[in-house]
């Protein structure tokens, strides 16, 4: 039997976290993410708020260092609308959050098994395909999605 795929929408803190911290749980889930054992669903926006926060200065990575990172998420993601994303403004506190909930539900809408990873849990409703990064480590490395 073929495994499922597995698509994740990674919030900009899973992100920030692999840079900062090489040996994390993030930086585990962005080499599966770049070796294909999930598939990133992104869009422009989503992009874009990687850009943003990964250059802002209190996080001193270099430059080259961000594109090279954006450009290889880019070869291995799903790209998927955000849809109606003001139609949902209202179930996250954080407008700059709702950009990755929307693609989640919009790539979910597709028939997708996707989940949204984010180590800010609190600021998205609870359900259950929105995950913290160890939570999305364990479906991946034991393969129960839900």
């Amino acid at each position: 039997m073929m495994a499922r795929k597995i698509y994740a929408a990674l919030d900009t803190n899973v992100l920030v976290s692999a840079r900062l911290k090489p040996n994390s749980v993030p930086a585990r889930l962005v080499a599966y993410a770049l070796g294909g054992a999930i598939i990133p669903v992104t869009n422009e926006l989503i992009f874009a708020e990687y850009s943003e926060v990964l250059h802002r200065p209190k996080f001193k990575l270099p430059a080259r260092v961000i594109s090279d990172l954006l450009d290889a998420l880019r070869s291995v993601s799903l790209t998927v609308s955000a849809g109606n994303a003001s139609a949902i403004q209202a179930h996250t506190p954080d407008a700059d959050d709702i950009v990755f909930y929307a693609t989640a539900l919009t790539s979910r809408a597709a028939g997708n098994t996707t989940y949204l990873v984010t180590g800010n849990l609190r600021h998205f409703p609870q359900e259950d395909f929105i995950v913290s990064p160890r939570a999305m480590l364990d479906i991946i490395e034991q393969g129960n999605s839900r």
